[in-house]
């Protein structure tokens, strides 16, 4: 669970990376709002990991119903956020594949969109490990 946390911390620095090295002029109007909303499902899913995380902590054999249930849909919010994120990606492709002016940028603009989607892959393998451990010890108990 950890390494696939720290992968998603990777891709997103990487992401970071890559940005630094386009200009504004990479960022047009045409990439900006589809990138924009992709990270914005990148940031729900690191949001709802967290989360996971943190119900995860409080839960034990005599725990509540109620809080295996905020536990269960921290992780299926993380799930969506990955679809989310799956269709963002997409929307980004077809939106460079379209648009873009030169190899340049759309080498760039893929690369940063797909580190982004990368992290959300990884967030999601760690919060289904999460849950499967969480589940075993319940069970175990």
């Amino acid at each position: 669970m950890v390494g696939y946390s720290d992968d998603a911390a990777d891709a997103l620095e990487q992401a970071v990376f890559l940005l630094t090295l386009t200009s504004g002029d990479d960022l047009s109007e045409d990439f900006f709002e589809p990138i924009s909303s992709l990270v914005d499902s990148a940031s729900r899913c690191a949001g709802a990991h967290l989360r996971a995380l943190e119900n995860a902590k409080g839960i034990r054999e005599w725990s509540s119903r109620e809080d295996m249930e905020e536990f269960l849909q921290a992780v299926n919010a993380v799930l969506g956020a990955e679809h989310e994120a799956d269709d963002g990606l997409r929307v980004v492709i077809a939106a460079l594949l379209k648009k873009s002016t030169d190899f340049r940028q759309l080498h760039a603009l893929s690369e940063i969109s797909g580190k982004v989607e990368d992290s959300t892959d990884s967030l999601m393998r760690s919060a289904l490990v999460l849950k499967d451990y969480v589940l075993e010890e319940m069970m175990a108990s």
